[in-house]
């Protein structure tokens, strides 16, 4: 390899360090790329094997459990056309957990079905749950199909219902030949009996496996809402006309959404493992905490200095907290290093296991804030505002009692803590990086030395 004290390509000067704009030069016969400082890149050239001189791995924070390109829901909502397949013939033994609601009582109405034959409270090749208004079936009345109708009188609209349905609770014999329908029947492969109702949660479990986990959810590309299987990974859309309703995206009080970010927990070092990945070739770096992210606001491992810098900070809540009744919501008023909006109707940098993000409001209505959880844009405080659980001091401490409500907020000031790092080495050719973890990180940045 020639060794040269300092080479010029198009004015730049690009000895030694990728500090030069252009992508890739060709000396004697090998390919070296170039990158500007820090630049955002997962990839790079690599003419020999060198270490990196330099690696920042940003963090990334996601609340719900599907993958990066499809936004979980609270629920899906049926307007009566709409149905989906899941494509799964039915078993004597299997097991339906769902959480539903009616939006209205109308007619017969199918919230699951699969039928060979077409008569209602036949007892062969059928398996369905639905609501009639027939007198005969009693009135508003769910019942699973078999040879003994049951009667689970569930008859309020807006009311969400959880169930586990079973052979047993049916009473049923046999099953349909057909695959499940959600949202109505399915009668040899025709939609038909479509329900109005509002979907949580689907689960099919035989012999204790788990068939179907169906999460609502809608595809970020296109807006289209349907339910994400957790155990085929494979997104189910509508296979009716027009389009299902999504509910919201945010976390509530009766149905939290976790926050997941960058690290897996090992149970083996009571650590989080970040696994940095250089093509075929694995490093672990383990961490006391995941690495988050808020907004633009991110930590991150800094390779060269062999730290990991904290921005972003994480509060269990709990009843023994400094808490306080202030205006219309419970306020966490202990002092907090957090970065606050500029205004009191300006969204703030926070994400919270149990509430969604609001404006900041002492009182109600103000400018339409909605429920949720703020901080103060003049004082360094965290306020909670809704009328059931956050109405008293007490309640909402026995809701702390009952619940792991956890806060995450943007730091003023970045903590620093120094950990251990083995040298990172790329291989010749082309060196692909990444985070070889189920949430991946948000940004990669890479700098490596070159001796020309």
């Amino acid at each position: 390899m020639a060794v040269i004290s300092k080479l010029n390509y198009k004015g730049q000067d690009i000895t030694k360090y990728n500090n030069a704009t252009i992508s890739n030069i060709n000396f004697n016969g090998g390919d070296y790329h170039f990158a500007k400082p820090n630049e955002s890149i997962r990839s790079c050239e690599n003419a020999v094997e060198e270490p990196i001189i330099d690696l920042k791995v940003s963090g990334n924070s996601v609340q719900g459990k599907l993958p990066s390109e499809y936004q979980e829901v609270e629920y899906i909502e049926s307007t009566g056309t709409q149905y989906i397949n899941v494509g799964y013939i039915p078993k004597i033994d299997d097991v339906y957990k769902l959480k539903f609601s009616f939006t209205r009582i109308t007619g017969n109405q199918v919230v699951f079905g699969s039928r060979t034959s077409g008569t209602y409270l036949d007892s062969l090749n059928q398996v369905y749950l639905n609501k009639s208004m027939a007198v005969t079936l009693e009135n508003h009345a769910l019942f699973f199909s078999g040879t003994t109708q049951q009667d689970l009188f569930l008859t309020e609209v807006n009311k969400i219902y959880e169930l586990e349905l079973s052979a047993n609770s049916g009473n049923f014999n046999n099953t349909s030949s057909q695959p499940l329908y959600l949202f109505c029947f399915n009668t040899l492969g025709s939609s038909s009996v479509y329900s109005f109702i509002k979907l949580y949660k689907f689960e099919i479990t035989n012999n204790n496996t788990v068939i179907r986990n169906l999460t609502p959810c809608y595809r970020k590309t296109d807006n289209v809402a349907g339910m994400y299987d957790l155990v085929e990974q494979k997104f189910y859309e509508n296979n009716g006309t027009g389009t299902f309703i999504k509910g919201d995206n945010s976390p509530t009080p009766e149905t939290p959404i976790e926050v997941e970010s960058v690290g897996e927990y090992d149970e083996t070092t009571g650590k989080y493992k970040v696994s940095i990945k250089v093509n075929d070739t694995t490093t672990n770096i383990y961490l006391n905490e995941p690495l988050r992210k808020i907004g633009d606001y991110a930590d991150y491992i800094d390779y060269k200095n062999k730290k990991v810098v904290r921005t972003i900070k994480e509060k269990l809540l709990s009843r023994s907290d400094k808490l306080s009744i202030i205006g219309r919501g419970v306020v966490f008023t202990e002092s907090v290093d957090i970065i606050k909006p500029s205004t009191t109707m300006d969204l703030p940098l926070i994400l919270c296991s149990h509430y969604n993000k609001t404006e900041w409001a002492l009182t109600m209505p103000n400018n339409g804030t909605k429920d949720g959880v703020s901080i103060n844009s003049s004082a360094n405080f965290i306020g909670f505002y809704d009328d059931v659980y956050a109405n008293s001091l007490e309640t909402f401490k026995t809701f702390l009692d009952n619940n792991n409500l956890k806060l995450y907020y943007v730091l003023t000031t970045p903590v620093e803590e120094t950990i251990d790092i083995e040298e990172i080495s790329t291989g010749k050719g082309t060196n692909v990086f990444d985070t070889d973890t189920s949430i991946k990180a948000s940004e990669i940045k890479i700098n490596y030395w070159k001796q020309i």
